[in-house]
């Protein structure tokens, strides 16, 4: 062992904290790579795998009506059909464990084993025979079924009692925690005795004939629903996905990105807190690198040495940090897979975060290294043996204390002196922890914006009960019918039609929604729902018989559509230009949703061919709380069944459930980012830690001279102790005006990134103050270790040498 590798040992050896400092420094910030990286590169690869193992459908067709034999044939005669199947989802009410009604969908539906798209997994149990259920896998996990329940169940009137036998997983389907319902399945054998008639559907699976291509599926598509509408049957909405791309993707673009950038961010911070560690080893180290330097050694013999420690140091971090990472991955991942109804059996493994990790334990630190290194290496034997501190450090030190002293007692005056002793060094633990603050400030304005954005939504519904009918009906008798509901105060009707628009170049209209456009037909005098306009004007009562439109403002910008311009659109039995009098915002814009058109009721029953008919209501009633909403739901779909109506369950909801259901869609986003944010200031943690420590083993004669004029260990755990909590509030003290200046930008370029939302801004005035208490609570665990080793310090030890 020659003399350089001694020294390499004996410098990572003889001081175990500054080692174990830098070690879990790096570790903190190689933990948030790896776990970011390696979930992203898991869940994706996942989603793929599971998309491509169901063998989706490449177009999916959800009628608003009965489709039957002539119009089956007729789809599958188009040339780039290369296989159909027919699907029936019938809306039912099921009876739960504590006697209450709940909404549910029935999926009549051929045995997994004879389909060859869209595939059904069998779970447990069996699919389903004549009069027998099977349950879907999350339903059952969130509504407590099981095979050998016997479900109690409405359909147009009738009650059933039906075994489950059988726990599928379906591939495409809302989670129950975000709002979905609960999914049952059904064979064909039982059609007839749910009232179906012989071979008809409520839904088409097609797929193209090879190879796949995005062009051929929405040419096809259009083909469909042109078909359709011959055979008067309305498209409720159509789906066009890549069979090889999970339908999920587009909901993590924005996460992932957010994410990685967290991810590399954390490496980084880590990574100035080795340079600022490696910069005060050298400063003890420079009576050891004059000798070596006046023994010959030279600069790049030197920087190997250090460069070499660092690396060594990293790759202990490595070490602590890839289990941990890998596993953490693993359970992120798996717990976003049940979110999308995948349940990953296997550990899983991301070589991605493994290669990154590895990549961002030897890189990354070299990188940060190595400026620290040479500033250190290349002084000159003189400098490099003389021990006279910084003259303008000390002076500034000097100076706050005595002004500290004027207003605080002497120890924490001293404390507060402290800091300043390495000014380097305390910028870059402020830094860390100014972006940790910065950051959690941040998200809670992220989270107080979308909590106002959803306020805001709620308060434009001014209804209490939005119900959706599953077929039109004649208006004036339904609105009179409602109107005998116990209860009802006002109902209003609504009017939709599927809408294929093409733009003025005669293309077809590029929209943000993913299942297509739908026209919607709302009353100009009280319509009972108004969205968020970013430009032009909401429809008024002078618009009645007027062609006008309000559009979403990102379909808009997608077609280059401005405030103003004329849209040709296909109403009824001919094409018409309309105005776009308003643009508006999309609060679910990111999801599988139909995408509303705007435009007067009254106009649209002008057009040739529409027929006076509602088939959404609006309710107002005196409901104030949750159950109370509920309950009367229940009563008017009881109501209208009871009168031989059908309820479109899929999208009836009371306005209080509507607001609870569009909040638990954002929870698990902000809990995932503020996860992060507290392993940020976790590395904050442990690099005012390391910074302490470091200051603990600089002044160990100063201690020493503490110890012999009689100071008591409590002063000189306090000492440092309130250098930790100096620090703390300084960085708190920096970080708030920041907050304030950053916050806006920052949780509006989110919501776009992330939700694909533009939110209303809103400042938490409670942050500063969730900050202050964690920064100083930071400050306390970090600083008491160095402060506990700063007692245990004896005189001989700090003297003797």
């Amino acid at each position: 062992m020659n003399s350089l590798t001694s020294k390499i040992r004996a410098d990572l050896v003889k001081t175990p904290g500054r080692s174990l400092s830098v070690m879990l420094s790096i570790a903190a910030g190689l933990f948030c790579l790896g776990t970011v990286f390696g979930m992203i590169d898991s869940l994706l690869v996942q989603m793929d795998l599971s998309q491509r193992a169901s063998q989706p459908a490449h177009i999916n067709v959800m009628l608003r009506g009965d489709g039957d034999a002539t119009l089956y044939q007729a789809i599958h005669a188009e040339t780039d059909v290369a296989a159909i199947e027919t699907v029936t989802p019938l809306p039912i009410r099921y009876q739960d464990a504590q006697q209450h009604w709940r909404n549910a969908l029935l999926v009549v539906r051929t045995a997994p084993a004879l389909q060859s798209m869209s595939k059904i997994t069998p779970i447990e149990g069996a699919w389903p025979g004549s009069r027998q259920l099977a349950v879907e896998r999350q339903s059952a996990m969130a509504f407590g079924l099981s095979p050998g329940t016997v479900l109690h169940f409405k359909h147009q009137q009738r009650l059933f009692q039906w075994p489950v036998v059988g726990v599928m997983r379906h591939p495409f389907v809302q989670p129950p925690r975000f709002g979905g319902l609960a999914h049952f399945f059904a064979d064909p054998h039982s059609a007839h005795e749910l009232g179906l008639a012989p071979a008809s559907f409520r839904q088409l699976l097609i797929t193209l004939t090879p190879p796949y291509q995005a062009e051929r599926a929405h040419q096809l598509a259009v083909r469909v629903r042109q078909l359709c509408a011959e055979h008067n049957v309305m498209v409720g909405a159509l789906l066009v996905q890549d069979p090889e791309r999970h339908w999920g993707r587009p909901f993590l673009a924005g996460i992932n990105q957010v994410l990685q950038h967290i991810g590399l961010a954390s490496l980084l911070l880590s990574c100035m807190l080795i340079a600022n560690s490696l910069a005060a080893h050298l400063a003890q180290e420079r009576r050891q690198i004059g000798i070596i330097k006046a023994l010959g050694g030279g600069v790049a013999t030197l920087m190997g040495v250090y460069l070499a420690e660092t690396l060594l140091l990293a790759l202990g971090g490595l070490l602590l940090a890839l289990p941990a990472a890998l596993f953490s991955a693993d359970a992120l991942a798996r717990q976003l897979l049940d979110w999308f109804n995948i349940n990953a059996t296997e550990f899983l493994f991301s070589s991605k975060a493994v290669a990154v990790m590895l990549a961002g334990s030897v890189l990354a630190p070299l990188a940060v290294a190595a400026l620290p290194v040479w500033r250190g290496v290349r002084q000159s034997v003189r400098t490099a043996l003389s021990d006279l501190p910084e003259p303008g450090h000390m002076r500034l030190q000097a100076a706050l204390e005595r002004l500290a002293a004027r207003f605080l007692p002497t120890l924490e005056a001293a404390a507060l002196g402290n800091m300043l002793r390495q000014t380097g060094r305390l910028a870059i633990t402020q830094g860390v922890l100014i972006s940790a603050g910065v950051m959690l400030m941040v998200l809670l304005a992220l989270a107080a914006s979308i909590d106002l954005t959803l306020q805001h939504d709620h308060q434009r519904r001014a209804y209490n009960i939005h119900l959706a009918l599953a077929q039109a009906q004649p208006e004036q008798p339904l609105l009179n019918l409602l109107q005998q509901l116990p209860g009802v105060q006002q109902a209003r009707s609504w009017q939709h039609w599927p809408l294929q628009a093409n733009a003025g170049d005669g293309q077809p209209l590029r929209q943000q929604g993913s299942l297509g456009l739908q026209l919607v037909g709302v009353p100009v005098a009280a319509s009972g729902f108004q969205p968020a306009l970013v430009q032009g004007r909401w429809l008024g009562p002078g618009d009645a018989g007027r062609r006008v439109l309000v559009l979403n403002a990102e379909t808009a910008a997608l077609n280059h559509i401005q405030l103003g311009d004329s849209v040709p659109l296909p109403v009824g039995q001919q094409t018409a230009l309309w105005q776009v009098v308003g643009l508006y915002r999309w609060l679910v814009g990111t999801g599988f949703s139909v995408e509303p058109v705007y435009a007067p009721l009254s106009t649209l029953r002008h057009s040739p061919g529409i027929k006076r008919r509602a088939d959404t209501i609006l309710l107002n009633a005196a409901l104030t709380t949750p159950e109370a909403e509920q309950a009367f739901l229940e009563q008017a779909q009881n109501w209208l069944t009871e009168h031989g109506i059908a309820v479109n369950v899929f999208a009836t909801h009371g306005r209080l459930q509507h607001q609870r259901e569009l909040h638990q869609q954002f929870q698990p986003l902000l809990l995932t980012l503020f996860g992060l944010a507290a392993l940020i200031a976790s590395v904050a943690g442990i690099g005012l830690s390391g910074a302490l420590t470091l200051g603990v083993l600089q002044r160990t004669r100063e201690i020493g001279v503490l110890r012999a004029i009689g100071a008591p260990s409590g002063s000189i755990f306090r000492l440092f102790w309130l250098e930790g909590l100096w620090q703390g509030v300084l960085a708190w003290l920096l970080s708030v005006p920041l907050a304030f200046v950053l916050a806006r930008p920052a949780a509006e370029q989110l919501g776009q990134t992330v939700l694909g939302v533009e939110l209303d801004f809103a400042f938490n005035p409670l942050a500063p103050w969730y900050w202050l208490g964690l920064v100083l609570l930071v400050a306390s665990l970090a600083a008491y270790g160095p402060a506990r080793q700063a007692t245990h310090l004896t005189i001989q030890r700090c003297l003797g040498r």
